[in-house]
């Protein structure tokens, strides 16, 4: 990755001879463009079938960045600062490469360039962690990514509809056996993309009950758990991953997350888990039940979430900021032991 303007910008800045900033103060900064950037994205509406949704992706990643290079940033927060605009400009520009193979109509292509772009994502999130801006994370509308662009890829090149007139369209339909069109067709399939980038939860309701006082949201959107299972360690351990949303008689809710390994937890692997869920920076606090959880208040906006592990099984609860999820862990737990 081409860093050398970044570096020369961030050298100018430092020869003007003024007093860098606290890397709180900084950092605070960073992340507040980062959390309007998340909003913005949250916002787009990818599952539709052209390549206007990634070219608006990409205008709220390009304001994110320049907003962001525009900072200077301590000197002990340069060189990861340096990897993060640069890791956002990556994303920029793959973005622009998708929204290309969209409007080409190559389906391979389009599977080939999500996959590069949810790779990218990844990378930010790792130089994020690494500058300390835990709000700059996951910039990115993951869920909806799967099946982008599926429709817009193959509009009319599998039947020539406009090349001849309708005569003779039933004269080619009557020479040529359904099954050749049918192998024209499978040579594009939708799963193309599903087999590069098509991991989603399932559903936790369909298995588990909900705690006295609880029910189950029908509509829950499920998450898309490709970088869980992109991850080096525990990807190749989880056998599945669960979602849900609970509900009460007075309106507040709790998602649910829950992960199944092959093999009890390891160090590293619990690291990747709790990065994942986004606790990797939290605290550890006891549930009313005795249990050891890790907290992480803000963990999304305006969201707290913490996690609970043994065996080879996690917990994620995640609650409205300021709503303690200790007691709900403990209630779904007793009333879905493991």
């Amino acid at each position: 990755m081409s860093v050398a303007a970044l570096t020369l910008m961030a050298a100018c800045g430092s020869d003007s001879g003024s007093v860098s900033q606290p890397e709180d103060e900084f950092l605070d900064k960073v992340e507040a463009l980062c959390v309007t950037a998340e909003r913005d994205a949250d916002k787009l509406d990818l599952s539709g079938d052209g390549s206007d949704a990634i070219a608006d992706y990409v205008e709220i990643i390009t304001v994110a960045h320049d907003d962001i290079e525009d900072l200077d940033p301590p000197a002990s927060l340069k060189k990861d600062f340096t990897n993060l605009v640069g890791d956002l400009d990556d994303q920029i520009t793959q973005g622009k490469r998708l929204v290309s193979a969209i409007d080409g109509g190559d389906q391979a292509e389009i599977g080939d360039q999500i996959a590069a772009l949810v790779e990218l994502t990844t990378e930010t999130d790792n130089a994020a962690k690494a500058l300390g801006a835990l709000q700059c994370r996951r910039i990115a509308p993951d869920v909806n990514l799967i099946g982008l662009g599926t429709d817009a890829s193959i509009p009319d090149q599998t039947v020539p509809v406009d090349t001849t007139p309708d005569s003779t369209l039933d004269t080619t339909v009557d020479t040529t056996p359904a099954t050749t069109l049918d192998t024209t067709a499978e040579t594009t399939p939708d799963t193309t993309i599903d087999t590069v980038v098509s991991r989603f939860s399932t559903d936790l309701s369909a298995v588990d009950l909900a705690p006295e006082g609880y029910t189950w949201v029908t509509d829950f959107t499920q998450t898309n758990v490709d970088e869980l299972y992109s991850t080096t360690v525990l990807g190749p351990l989880v056998t599945g991953y669960e979602a849900g949303q609970l509900v009460n008689d007075g309106g507040g809710t709790a998602s649910i997350f829950v992960i199944t390994l092959t093999t009890p937890w390891a160090e590293d692997s619990i690291g990747q888990w709790l990065f994942w869920e986004r606790l990797d920076e939290g605290t550890e606090a006891v549930t009313p039940a005795g249990r050891t959880v890790m907290v992480m208040p803000g963990a999304f906006d305006n969201t707290d979430c913490l996690g609970f592990y043994e065996a080879s099984y996690g917990i994620a609860v995640c609650t409205f900021a300021g709503e303690d999820g200790k007691p709900i862990l403990d209630a779904y737990i007793a009333t879905n032991p493991r």
